[in-house]
């Protein structure tokens, strides 16, 4: 029977290949949409990237050669943009991003080694490649594998996330301004927004966020924090009267100010 034959019938009639790279296209696309339904806000990007994903899914069980390509494409693109990323969300299980790193990263992979496994068997037929067309295989207990990792690695950062989130409100009472869980999506951002503060007198920022943000003069190099990770403490003096605002650079909707007064 050749790939063309193969085609047609309901889900069941599928090879097992067929309909993981399906449910790892489809989940990665409305994994996307839910995020922006639990932050409340709008990204066209993502909504067309989540968009995408589920066109992708669809378009595997159309079982066209070139399909699997589309699938692939998606799922290196998608891993390429969260490598430099992934070992800061994955080393912190509070970050927001935990769960959809910890769960659409190891699918897709198996998407991608699927869709080149496909790929290089189409011509002899995915039904005559016992990995390919049964989870009564290797393939199956490969793909049991990486959804017993993604489930293990839910339930422990939902374990840790909690630690962690606790660790992180013991540190609020020690700052006088508080980069606020959730910074980038919620307003303000920075706790509080507008902070009266004194000539030569320290004024010390937490990021209790498990993301990383800074502090950063909005005009002028007054405040240049860099990088403050989740749970760490920016200090800085100022030496002259002002008003110093500032913002995260790495989301630059985060805003802040300083009103520095002299001594009376």
């Amino acid at each position: 029977m050749d790939a063309t034959s193969e085609r047609g019938g309901g889900l069941r009639q599928k090879p097992f290949a067929i309909l993981v790279m399906f449910a790892g296209l489809v989940y990665t696309g409305v994994a996307l949409l839910a995020v922006m339904v639990e932050f409340g806000f709008f990204d066209p990007s993502i909504l067309a990237f989540g968009a995408l994903f589920l066109v992708a899914g669809f378009l595997v069980l159309w079982r066209k050669r070139w399909t699997p390509v589309v699938g692939l494409a998606l799922s290196l693109l998608f891993l390429a943009f969260y490598i430099p990323i992934i070992g800061e969300i994955v080393s912190n299980p509070a970050n927001s991003g935990f769960w959809l790193v910890i769960t659409v990263v190891p699918l897709l992979g198996l998407v991608a080694v699927f869709a080149i496994l496909s790929l290089w068997k189409w011509k002899q037929g995915l039904a005559h490649t016992p990995y390919l067309a049964s989870p009564k295989s290797s393939g199956g207990l490969f793909t049991v594998a990486i959804i017993g990792f993604v489930l293990g690695g839910l339930l422990i950062g939902g374990l840790s996330g909690g630690t962690i989130s606790r660790l992180l409100n013991g540190g609020v009472k020690s700052a006088n301004i508080v980069i606020v869980p959730n910074a980038a999506q919620v307003t303000p951002a920075y706790s509080p927004p507008s902070f009266p503060a004194r000539v030569g007198v320290p004024v010390t920022w937490f990021n209790q966020d498990p993301t990383t943000h800074t502090v950063t003069s909005l005009n002028g190099t007054e405040l240049n924090s860099g990088n403050i990770l989740s749970g760490v403490y920016f200090t800085h003096t100022f030496a002259q009267a002002g008003t110093y605002d500032y913002y995260c650079t790495i989301h630059p909707t985060m805003r802040g100010t300083v009103l520095v007064t002299p001594w009376p």
